[in-house]
């Protein structure tokens, strides 16, 4: 379903990945980076979203480390 949504709605789709982070990282206490990453493994298992498609989309909704 993810996947889906990623490949129909991208837009939507970052913008609902980004909730679904800060509410894991306010509500549980789980890093954005790291549910970032469950979500970018849970969108390519079903190999409905390729590796690079499923690269391109998280590296712009997951938030990186700050660069010193």
């Amino acid at each position: 379903m993810l996947s889906w949504f990623i490949q129909h709605f991208p837009t939507s789709a970052q913008w609902y990945v980004g909730e679904i982070m800060g509410e894991a990282d306010k509500q549980l206490g789980i890093p954005a980076k790291v549910t970032g990453e469950a979500l970018r493994r849970s969108a390519t298992t079903n190999a409905e979203l390729d590796g690079q498609s499923a690269q391109e989309f998280f590296s712009r909704a997951v938030p990186r480390e700050p660069e010193s």
